[in-house]
């Protein structure tokens, strides 16, 4: 979702700002588009100046991931707040030291069990 509201500022910054410095639109959807080309070029560069390779592999290798779908669904969020509403509870009627049982065994405790 935010890949996409940046990308739409990201137009709309350029766009923008070209059309408020006179830019036609004829120009811009000239079938060589250089201006777009200059643009992302610069852009490209900037970041490829401004970061070490590491940094860039790790864009390169996860550029897709903006697009994919969440990775957890919403039944894991209820289950993890679920389990974190029964240690709230398990804290208020047995205190703190009630609650160091389960997280010392967690294979053996109601709470991690479920």
């Amino acid at each position: 979702m935010f890949f996409i509201i940046g990308l739409v500022v990201v137009f709309g910054a350029v766009l923008g700002g070209y059309f408020m410095e006179g830019g036609s639109l004829g120009v811009l959807l000239h079938p060589l588009p250089a201006e777009g080309t200059i643009i992302f070029g610069a852009a490209v560069g900037a970041f490829l100046m401004s970061n070490p390779m590491g940094v860039i592999k790790s864009v390169a290798a996860n550029a897709m991931v903006p697009l994919k779908g969440p990775k957890y669904s919403k039944a894991v969020y209820m289950e993890a707040l679920m389990m974190q509403y029964e240690v709230y509870v398990n804290i208020k009627k047995g205190g703190l030291l009630a609650l160091e049982q389960d997280v010392n065994d967690p294979h053996n405790s109601n709470i991690f069990k479920k």
